[in-house]
This record gives structure tokens, C-alpha cells and sequence, in this order.
């Protein structure tokens, strides 16, 4: 496994593609790269992971680590957590594993990384609460206070 181009004209939609980037990059610069991403080997975290690994190709040589957080809720399938694995050799991400629901993971990460300002999350607007979600999005009341990206 290897990341993929950094040429985003390569992918199908190299418009999209750009825009994700940017406002990837613009949580980069806004956090001042105190920023987490939320990975469990999901499709659309995954696709998240390579949009920051594109923003951090454009800002920096070589390319600095990133925290990852995989806030474990349940049992998975073996073939994840092999994937998971997989990833972490190859992006530059230092996974922390964090066994427990999203809301308490997520007040965890907090208490042990409190310099992080941003997580970068693959949530889409038809997810439960998410349709009223902007690209920058503060977590709700009663939540760990963190920015959503």
C-alpha cells in the first residue's frame, strides 16, 4: 500500500478534489497544525486521510506526522483492523487508540492532547445531526469543545 498521486487532476472529480484540499489546508493553517483525524478504517475517514496527506504535500518536505485517533466503540472485523494498521505504515499518522463511546473518546483525546484545536472527521451531510454541519463546525453544547472540519 502507498498513498496515492498528489496530482489531483488524476482523480475523477478534480474540482471537488481541490476544494477538499483547501479547506483541509485552511484547518492546517487555522489550527497552526495542532489538529487530530478521526480514523477507524472506514471509507470515508480513509478518503479524508488522503485529502490531509494532499494538503501536507503542498505545505511541507518531508511531511510531518499527523494524530490520528480510532475512538473504538464496538468489536470490528479482523480485515479492519489490518487495514488500520496498514495505513498507519504508510501516512504519516501516529494512531491513538482510544476505547469508548464518540462523545467520551473524543473528552479523552481532549484531556490527554489539550493542545488540539481541530479533527478532521469523514462526516457526511446525510449522517444523522449532520445535515446542518458547515465544513468548520464547532462540536454541540455538551460535547467536548473542539472544531469539526
Amino acid at each position: 500500500m502507498q498513498p496515492g498521486s498528489s496530482d489531483v487532476s488524476a482523480c475523477g472529480e478534480p474540482a471537488l478534489v481541490s476544494a477538499a484540499v483547501a479547506v483541509v489546508t485552511k484547518a492546517l493553517e487555522d489550527a497552526g497544525g495542532a489538529i487530530a483525524i478521526a480514523f477507524n478504517g472506514g471509507k470515508d475517514c480513509t478518503v479524508v486521510l488522503h485529502l490531509l496527506h494532499l494538503a501536507l504535500q503542498q505545505q511541507a518536505s518531508p511531511i510531518p506526522s499527523v494524530l490520528g485517533v480510532c475512538i473504538e466503540s464496538g468489536e470490528t472485523f479482523p480485515e479492519v483492523e489490518q487495514f488500520i494498521d496498514d495505513v498507519v505504515e504508510v501516512y504519516p499518522i501516529t494512531l491513538v487508540r482510544i476505547k469508548a463511546g464518540i462523545k467520551e473518546g473524543l473528552e479523552i483525546l481532549m484531556k490527554e492532547h489539550h493542545d488540539i484545536k481541530a479533527i478532521l472527521m469523514g462526516t457526511r451531510r446525510t449522517d444523522p445531526y449532520s445535515s446542518h454541519l458547515t465544513e468548520f463546525a464547532p462540536t454541540d453544547p455538551g460535547w467536548p469543545q473542539i472544531l469539526r472540519v
